[in-house]
């Protein structure tokens, strides 16, 4: 990870996350709220663009019954 982050593919990203792909550590650090909002905000996009996402929507499903009523 060092010899990414000091070449220019490294981003603040990449600097931030370091240490927790370093040491293996997965933890989710985003919410199922955000990601379903992430989610539908794409299915709207292909939705205008005319462009089918079906495992796209078959995951915002999937994040809906894990996220719970609203």
């Amino acid at each position: 990870m060092q010899f990414l982050n000091d070449s220019v593919l490294g981003s603040a990203f990449s600097r931030y996350k370091s240490p927790a792909l370093v040491n293996l550590d997965f933890h989710p650090t985003f919410t199922n709220v955000l990601l379903r909002k992430d989610l539908q905000l794409g299915l709207a996009a292909g939705k205008d663009l005319g462009v089918p996402m079906p495992l796209a929507a078959a995951t915002d499903m999937l994040v809906a019954q894990a996220t719970g009523p609203a």
